[in-house]
């Protein structure tokens, strides 16, 4: 029931921006809303809600948002965390994410997480779920190569606050940058960091089995990657490896490849099935063998659940054992969300009893209602606090329970009535009428559809009403005739009469009624049968249990049969009884009917029985009757067939014309007819029931019995009751013809069908020409001379396909097969076969059989050859030269381009050919081949000498290039064809690669007795490294490193690889020759007895051979220990100092002076304030650091001091002592200082004297 009907209401609107709001009351509460924008593709919404206030009391209503189509959800994403902190490459790592999405999101928008391409490859966990605690899915997540998509499902419109967590499990890139990196982790309208340390993961040694979980990009399914290696063997040997899943993990055997010195053996392969692989072939020394392959994961796997293949490698019975496990990869997730609702309608005066709420019918003031939940738990307010489960209905009879949070799935809210409270004498009206909005429940009534934010149930409604019982019963016959008294009553024609009885029984009170009971008692002549009521709720019968509703009618029939003619009216009465179900009053009905009849009516069937002479199921001129045919007469309904006497009707034989009737019978009802039946022991010697369906009915046949149309009136009669026979003759015929339409079923008209061997399609063309169906068909077609027949397969008339068929087969239908004739050599002895046809009469059962003979012959067939050679390519330009040699001993095979099998032209089939001993090979006499077909020759590659690999191809000519793996001819169709071009060169790569380092100053260093002297320490230098390729094959993958091994650290080392790429490792291959240069940067060498020591190495693979390849180069150097010197300068000018006495510094009150033992001592020589003059002028004092060797000189440290000596002081030029050495003018005097000396304390904590180091003083001066 619409808000709009009955109730005026205020709607208060808001943008809801903050937490709850704690200053509402319990009715009147706001839910929280994020107002985020959705970006769509058309338009945009966010989410409002309304508040509807009705009496006082507040409900909480959502407003239904436009419809949009699926949005792209930006910051939906909160946070995303590599678990691990160090990952290893070809590893899996979780990964795991926080989610909110804004209220307002609808079904189908999404949002995604995109992992970088380095350090990841892709995500192997399989699409998954995020649900809520009660199961329900929140989002589904799709996983695509390095990005999971998660679309929202309804569960996002109808919640709010929705979030939740997420986890994946992502696959580390073999190739992944190794050391720290910080990843960006790209989402919808978000970009996320991790700090991960990325390793290598462990390499493969030999005769060992690694693996990993890998994503199949057409499923999305993980599975088990994984290969096997052995070691190189030291001699010919046999090496088998049984590779055994432990269960229920299982191999998927499509995937296995397996390869001998990186070359593909599928033969090698002995067995393999989902439960165990046998590998087992013969190795020549220095070959190893890989084995790579797939196993399936069992369907259920779950995170986490460990899966292991194992393996034994058995080299000439030395087994090893080795195994490797891989854990299921994590998917899945959470999602939750908050929600209200409100339930309530409407208590009402059904007036009319319908059971349905008019506008014109009052509510019921003051009737209690109680709500509760279907699970007995309390009912709360939707954030959980109690709630108050009573009500009552108001003035207009209306009521609501507002503020209920959403129930659990399968959970309903109950509204129950207290009967105590409902007005005297009114009851409960119906229910299930009308809509949900405007029907009536008793009792209580139960809410539906609260799964959304502000879902309502407003359709609980309890209607009532006061009852009044009443019944009503009307009759009358097939022709209406109501009939109800004698004056009335019906003439119904012919003796016995009958007629259809229909009853229409009504409930015209306002009350619904139980113990419903219908009857019909005949008081006079004749008898009422089969009464039968259709009661409202569509069950039969004369009693029902009811409830039969207000105004609701059903419908009884019955049959009145046996009316006699004579004085005595037939009459019956009807009467129906009932109880009214809430009052429990009984009421009744009657209705009589009257009737009369005339005279007694018959009818008549019958025809002929005769000889169908052309089998055709119809009576035509010419054709005979049948005599002495017994027959016998039924009724369908399998009452005994009557006269319309009452006397049994005798049986009947047809007279010399086939004709017989049976006549005088009594009429019968509609929907019953007469059967005659044949009596099969009098049909004609060999003969049998002809077709049936065919003409007309007045000139079709039936088999056994025929039954008449309705015979219901007086004098009606059916003459089409016939019975046709005829006597089967079966016949069967094969035709053969070629593809060119040749019969040839005599040597004389042989066909010649060309070029030995020769070929044809047949075609067999089968025929009934009898007149009876076969059954039990089968063809066969045998080569009685020279050739064969293949293929033969029929297409018998029902469309089903082979040799034989159960049938039947028609007479004048027909079908074909077809088959191959081929291998028809030349000769004397013609080609003969002879194809049979086989049946048997479906009814006389008599076998047939005809056979036909096709004969052909040949000529001699045109010869062609093909070959060349297989050669040492020395010089690698894939060009045969003088001077290089053939290689025998390699095998060859031929084989044809359109896949038929390659013969000589005898027919025979070429076998392998081996190089002789100057590489030559040939095929001569091969057939010549159709325009389009040529022939192609492969080479045994294990026949090839150890080491060597195919060379270049598309050199030269085509007399002197080469060819890898096989080549093809050109057109041979005619005799004497050849092509002498079909070459294979080799070569034997020798892979070299060279790391040369130096410093940027150019020295190599590379022994300790080179070691380079970097200075004071720390010591540092640029270093410079040069790798090239010098040897004769291409380099892939080449990788440079350099580790220290003692003192120092390298630091920064890049490569610039020749494709202008930068890195340590190079995906590129380097050319013969070709090179590239890296830098690094040495620091932090130490002094001291222990040299620096850096080993730079590089590391690749032979581009063709695989062999790896290794280079390295040492560099050393050193440096000198350092002491850090405080110097203390004075400058004072000469003047009038006493001799050899030279004042200092001022300490205190004290004035240091230096004696002639070379010594700046404390307190000596002359006191301030004592009466003597300062013997000097122009007095200044600073103090220096020198950092130098730790066995540096007195003159070093001068050195040192003279590099950084401040403004005003002189230059330090002589070591002297004071007292044989005198100075004039301005002087400055340089005295070491003792440890813990500063400027303002010059002697330190242990006030030591200062040792003198030079001054500025001119000798002689």
């Amino acid at each position: 029931m619409g808000l709009g009907v009955r109730r005026g209401f205020l709607i208060r609107v808001v943008r809801q921006q903050t937490p709850w709001s704690a200053g509402f009351t319990h009715n009147e509460r706001f839910i929280p809303l994020h107002t985020n924008t959705l970006k769509r593709r058309r338009g945009s919404f966010s989410a409002v809600t309304a508040v509807a206030v009705f009496a006082g009391t507040a409900t909480t209503t959502m407003l239904t948002p436009p419809v949009a189509q699926a949005a792209e959800i930006n910051g939906a994403v909160t946070g995303v965390n590599i678990v691990a902190t160090t990952i290893k490459t070809n590893t899996q790592t979780k990964v795991t994410t926080n989610w909110a999405v804004p209220n307002g999101t609808q079904a189908g928008d999404t949002f995604q997480v995109v992992l970088p391409a380095d350090p990841f490859s892709g995500i192997t966990s399989p699409n998954f779920t995020l649900t809520d605690t009660d199961g329900s899915v929140v989002a589904n997540a799709v996983v695509v190569g390095r990005t999971v998509t998660f679309t929202m499902t309804a569960y996002a419109a109808n919640h709010v606050n929705v979030r939740g967590t997420a986890e994946f499990m992502a696959k580390v890139a073999n190739n992944a940058t190794l050391g720290a990196q910080t990843p960006v982790i790209q989402t919808t309208g978000k970009t996320f960091t991790d700090n991960v340390t990325v390793v290598a993961g462990a390499s493969q040694g030999d005769n060992t089995k690694v693996g990993s979980v890998e994503k199949n990009a057409t499923t999305g399914l993980p599975f088990f990657a994984w290969k096997i290696k052995t070691g190189e063997v030291t001699s010919a040997q046999t090496v088998t490896v049984t590779d055994t899943p432990v269960a229920p993990l299982t191999l998927d055997c499509a995937t296995i490849t397996v390869r001998v010195a990186g070359t593909l053996r599928p033969a090698a392969i002995d067995s393999c099935t989902p439960t165990k692989l046998v590998v087992s072939t013969n190795m020549t020394v220095g070959q190893s063998m890989l084995i790579q392959g797939q196993s399936v994961f069992p369907a259920g796997a779950t995170e986490g659940d460990p899966f292991t293949n194992r393996a034994v490698i058995d080299i000439d019975g030395d087994a090893k054992n080795t195994q490797y496990t891989v854990k299921y990869p994590a998917a899945g997730g959470t999602g939750t969300g908050d929600q209200f609702v409100s339930v309530g309608d409407y208590v009402w005066l059904d007036a009319n009893h319908d059971g349905i709420q008019q506008s014109t019918e009052q509510g019921i003031p003051d009737v209690g209602l109680t709500i509760s939940r279907t699970d007995g738990a309390p009912v709360t307010d939707y954030l959980g606090n109690p709630y108050v489960p009573d009500a009552a209905t108001g003035a207009d009879g209306l009521y609501t329970f507002t503020n209920l949070p959403v129930p659990p799935a399968g959970v309903n809210y109950t509204v129950t009535i207290d009967p105590d409270t409902v007005p005297a004498g009114y009851f409960p009206t119906l229910t299930g009428q009308g809509t949900s909005a405007t029907d009536s429940s008793t009792g209580s009534a139960t809410s539906s559809g609260l799964t959304a934010l502000g879902d309502r149930d407003d359709t609980l409604d309890f209607g009532f009403w006061k009852p009044t019982p009443q019944v009503d019963i009307e009759k009358v016959d097939a022709a209406s005739n109501d009939a109800d008294t004698s004056d009335l009553a019906v003439d119904l024609g012919m003796s016995p009469g009958s007629t259809d009885l229909a009853f229409t029984v009504t409930n015209p009170g306002n009350e619904p009624l139980t113990t419903v009971a219908v009857k019909d008692v005949v008081v006079s002549n004749g008898t009422v049968t089969d009464l039968v009521c259709t009661f409202p709720d569509g069950s039969t019968g004369t009693t029902w249990a009811g409830p039969w509703q207000p105004a609701v009618q059903f419908d009884c029939t019955a049959k009145l049969a046996g009316v006699a003619a004579g004085t005595v009216l037939h009459q019956d009465r009807a009467t129906v009884t009932a109880v009214g179900q809430t009052s429990k009053k009984p009421v009744t009905d009657t209705d009589d009917y009257w009737a009369k009849t005339t005279k007694t009516p018959s009818v008549c069937v019958g025809d002929y029985v005769w000889f169908d002479a052309n089998h055709n199921g119809i009576q035509e001129s010419g054709e005979i009757g049948v005599p002495g045919v017994k027959l016998a007469i039924t009724r369908t309904d399998g009452k005994p067939a009557t006269n319309a006497d009452g006397t049994t009707p005798a049986g009947q034989t047809s007279a010399a014309d086939g004709s017989y009737h049976f006549c005088g019978l009594s009429v019968l009802p509609t929907g019953v007819q007469y059967t005659v039946t044949v009596d099969p022991s009098t049909y004609p010697a060999g003969y049998v029931p002809t077709l049936t369906g065919q003409g007309t009915s007045a000139t079709d046949s039936s088999t056994g019995s025929a039954t008449s149309t309705d015979l219901t009136e007086d004098g009606a009669k059916d003459d089409t009751l016939d019975f046709g026979f005829w006597k089967p003759t079966p016949q069967v015929d094969i035709e053969k013809i070629d593809a060119k339409g040749n019969d040839a079923d005599t040597s004389a008209e042989a066909v010649d069908l060309g070029v030995s061997p020769g070929s044809t399609g047949l075609t067999f063309i089968v025929k009934n020409p009898g007149t009876e169906a076969l059954t039990n068909v089968s063809v066969s077609d045998v080569v009685k001379a020279n050739g064969s027949i293949s293929g033969l397969s029929c297409t018998f008339p029902n469309n089903t396909v082979g040799l034989s068929w159960t049938g039947p087969f028609a007479p004048g239908a027909q079908f074909e097969c077809h088959a191959t004739l081929s291998g028809v050599v030349s000769g004397a002895v013609l080609h003969q076969d002879t194809a049979t046809v086989n049946a048997v009469g479906e009814l006389s059962k008599t076998p047939v059989t005809d056979a036909d003979d096709y004969w052909a012959k040949t000529i001699e067939p045109a010869k062609v050859s093909i070959g060349d050679y297989v050669w040492f390519d020395s010089n690698h330009n894939g060009v045969q030269e003088t001077g290089e040699k053939g290689i025998p001993g390699v095998q060859l095979a031929v084989t044809r381009t359109d896949g038929k099998p390659a013969l000589y032209a005898s027919g025979a089939t070429p076998s392998v050919v081996t190089t002789d001993a100057n590489g030559g090979y040939a095929y001569a006499g091969l057939a010549a081949l159709p325009a389009g077909v040529q022939y192609t020759v492969t080479i045994d590659m294990d026949t090839v000498p150890a080491g060597f690999y195919p060379t270049i191809t598309g050199q030269g000519t085509t007399a002197t290039d080469s060819s890898t793996g096989f080549a093809t001819s050109t057109d041979l169709t005619k005799d004497g064809d050849a092509d002498r071009t079909l070459d294979f060169g080799f070569w034997k790569p020798a892979p070299v690669i060279d790391i040369v380092k130096k410093d940027i100053k150019g020295n190599d260093a590379n022994t300790a007795a080179e070691a380079v002297d970097l200075g004071m320490a720390p010591g540092g230098r640029a270093l410079v490294f040069t790798i090239a390729n010098k040897g004769n094959e291409q380099i892939k993958n080449p990788t440079v490193s350099d580790v220290v091994i003692s003192n120092g650290t390298v630091e920064d080392l890049s490569c610039t690889f020749p494709d202008g790429a930068e890195g340590l490792t190079w995906t590129g291959t380097l050319s013969v020759g070709g090179w590239f240069k890296c830098t690094a940067m040495l620091v932090g060498v130490e002094g001291g007895a222990v040299l620096h020591q850096d080993r730079a190495t590089v590391t690749g693979t032979g581009a063709v051979s695989g062999i790896p390849v290794k280079d390295r180069d040492d560099y050393w150097a050193k440096t000198k220990e350092y002491k850090v010197v405080q110097v203390q300068l004075d400058r004072y000018r000469w003047g009038n100092a006493i001799p050899g006495k030279a004042p200092s510094v001022k300490y205190g009150n004290k004035i240091a002076a230096m004696d002639d033992d070379a010594r700046l001592a404390y307190g000596e020589d002359f006191w301030v304030g004592k009466g003597l003059a300062k013997p000097y002028t122009d007095k200044k004092t600073a103090v220096v650091r020198v950092t130098v060797p730790v066995d540096a000189s007195n003159q070093d440290i001068i050195d040192a001091v003279n590099k950084v000596i401040v403004g005003g002081f002189n230059t330090l030029a002589t070591t002297a002592k004071l007292g044989t050495v005198k100075g004039s003018g301005a002087v400055t005097d340089a005295f070491i200082m003792p440890a813990g000396a500063t400027s303002v304390d010059p002697w330190g904590p242990t006030k030591a004297a200062q040792v003198f180091l030079g001054r500025s003083l001119v000798a002689g001066k």
